[in-house]
């Protein structure tokens, strides 16, 4: 990876946010993290971002409805999706989206680190 990748972490959970974080970072990631899909879509590094990890369940927009939107934006970064709660309907949905990955939590760190560098790559 030469120049550092900028993944941007929304959730509306501030302990997972820090912990997505810390895991990126350490992994030699930029992170920006917001606490909303409408938050990230019109933050400056929605423009600039190359990987999205986005919660499924927020208030107002969900993670689905991220991956929607974003799809519909020039050079669209990738998205990956995680959920507490994995009922197959949402996972098919996201699949269906186009999201890069489907996690379920607790949140395997490999398991994302790998689903982020192919994003990343891709």
């Amino acid at each position: 990876m030469n120049k550092k990748a900028l993944i941007c972490v929304v959730d509306d959970d501030a302990l997972l946010r820090n912990s997505l974080s810390n895991l990126l970072r350490a992994a030699g990631h930029e992170v920006a993290c917001f606490e909303s899909a409408e938050s990230f879509l019109d933050s400056e590094e929605s423009d600039r971002c190359d990987c999205v990890v986005s919660d499924i369940h927020m208030p107002g927009l969900s993670g689905i409805d991220l991956v929607e939107r974003v799809a519909e934006m020039s050079d669209a970064p990738k998205v990956i999706l995680i959920t507490g709660h994995p009922e197959e309907s949402w996972r098919e949905r996201a699949m269906y989206s186009g999201t890069a990955g489907f996690l379920r939590k607790p949140i395997e760190a490999q398991s994302l680190l790998d689903i982020v560098q192919r994003s990343v790559d891709a």
